[in-house]
């Protein structure tokens, strides 16, 4: 299983969190994810999959008065975990050429 770090704040403040991630992990969550709703699916995939060890230094960074998620943060987050998935795989839209027949 791909473990994954995130690495926050800098210098002496700086903290890593783990996250243990699958493949048909990261793609059940979005397939889950509703085009109106992203912090809490973020969050809760990023909940299910933080390391073990990291869970309660994880909660206390992204809970505000232990209970609503840093909204911004967490997809922040996610952001990370997606762009570790995904790999250094480029993408490019080309526009079609005009055609000569026109």
């Amino acid at each position: 299983m791909p473990l994954i770090t995130i690495t926050l704040g800098e210098g002496e403040e700086e903290q890593d969190l783990r996250f243990e991630v699958t493949m048909e992990n990261y793609n059940q969550h979005i397939n889950d994810s509703m085009p109106d709703e992203k912090v809490g699916p973020a969050y809760n995939f990023l909940m299910a999959h933080v390391h073990q060890e990291d869970k309660a230094k994880f909660k206390d960074i992204i809970l505000v008065d232990e209970k609503v998620p840093r909204g911004m943060l967490a997809i922040l987050m996610m952001g990370e975990v997606s762009q570790a998935m995904n790999g250094t795989l480029s993408v490019k839209i080309k526009k079609p050429s005009k055609s000569l027949n026109k």
